[in-house]
């Protein structure tokens, strides 16, 4: 006589027919690392697995990995928190028929990428990270990030050379083309004495880095009469300024009250020159865009922004990506190093 023998499903299955771990993982590494539309994922599935997947199961599974990162997510922000420097930036993202935010915290190890309807102030507070931060925070001068007075601030050159690049080609002025040579002469010196083992650059040649910097300054003060910003209406009707020699005069406004900001990776080599790892860890979100088009959700961003967030993370570390991707998928997440 048969005998009826009943057992709890395994672990991760929750359903009588379900994709498996290794499915999961193949579409969550196409979708969040690939970048691939859902679609075309969906195409690809079909042609490596012979299984005929919606574009509704695939953003199921994605969502389903971006849940199992939450804690993972709360542990790289702790990570950023405790880091010494830090870049931040943003960039826009088309959500829903809007332009939305994705907002970037870097370091050379982390990476933390959330979405938000705002750029500014209620974003950053809600993140939870710079208004916490005690270390050097490097950016590109964004006003929101100028609010908090408890972490040092480190501007990113690169914008500033762009910037610089721009005055001279439109109006090539001698102080902007002395202070791009001068920007990347201090940076060869760091680049240079960073190698050869050294923490500092000579006070001889700080002080003489100085004093060109100063030079600059004046030289743009003598150019258009008062780098002073302009508040309020004039006294006296006097003619408008052209839009070029507006650009090239609040330049120089900014490099004269930031000019410790600006030359802090001059005196801590610990602080890099410029914003390049935040930028790079943001460029794929636009890659994202170009080749969706836009996110059609808040939620559909925000987990998009978790997983990528996490790869970029675990990449930086040497971990392989679809490894990392497995163990999520299999509910034992692989966590960063912080």
């Amino acid at each position: 006589m048969g005998r009826r023998i009943k057992a709890e499903f395994p672990a991760g299955v929750n359903a009588p027919v379900q994709y498996g771990a290794g499915v999961r993982s193949v579409a969550a590494y196409l979708i969040g690392y690939q970048l691939l539309p859902y679609e075309r994922c969906a195409e690809a599935l079909s042609d490596l697995f012979d299984c005929q997947l919606s574009p509704g199961t695939l953003v199921t599974m994605l969502k389903g990995c971006a849940g199992e990162l939450a804690d993972a997510e709360l542990f790289i922000k702790e990570g950023l928190r405790k880091s010494e420097v830090l870049g931040v930036d943003e960039t826009n993202l088309r959500v829903a028929k809007r332009q939305d935010w994705v907002h970037v915290s870097a370091t050379d190890k982390l990476t933390l990428l959330v979405h938000d309807r705002h750029r500014g102030a209620p974003a950053i507070e809600e993140i939870g990270i710079l208004p916490r931060y005690r270390g050097v925070a490097v950016h590109d001068g964004f006003r929101s990030y100028e609010q908090y007075g408890q972490c040092r601030h480190g501007q990113c050159n690169a914008h500033i050379l762009r910037e610089l690049n721009h005055v001279i080609e439109t109006s090539n002025p001698q102080w902007a083309a002395e202070m791009k040579t001068l920007l990347l002469d201090i940076k060869a010196a760091v680049d240079q004495a960073r190698e050869g083992g050294r923490k500092r650059l000579a006070p001889r040649q700080q002080q003489e880095f100085q004093h060109k910097y100063g030079e600059a300054i004046r030289q743009a003060q003598k150019l258009y009469g008062t780098l002073q910003r302009q508040k309020g209406r004039a006294k006296k009707p006097k003619a408008a300024e052209s839009p070029l020699r507006a650009a090239g005069r609040k330049l120089a406004c900014r490099l004269r009250d930031k000019k410790e900001q600006v030359l802090l990776f001059m005196n801590d080599f610990a602080v890099p020159f410029d914003n390049n790892q935040s930028e790079r860890d943001l460029r794929m979100l636009k890659v994202k865009q170009k080749v969706s088009g836009c996110f059609r959700t808040d939620v559909g961003a925000t987990e998009f922004c978790r997983v990528r967030g996490y790869l970029a993370t675990m990449k930086k570390q040497g971990a392989s990506v679809m490894a990392a991707v497995r163990s999520v998928c299999a509910g034992k997440t692989m966590m960063p190093v912080i």
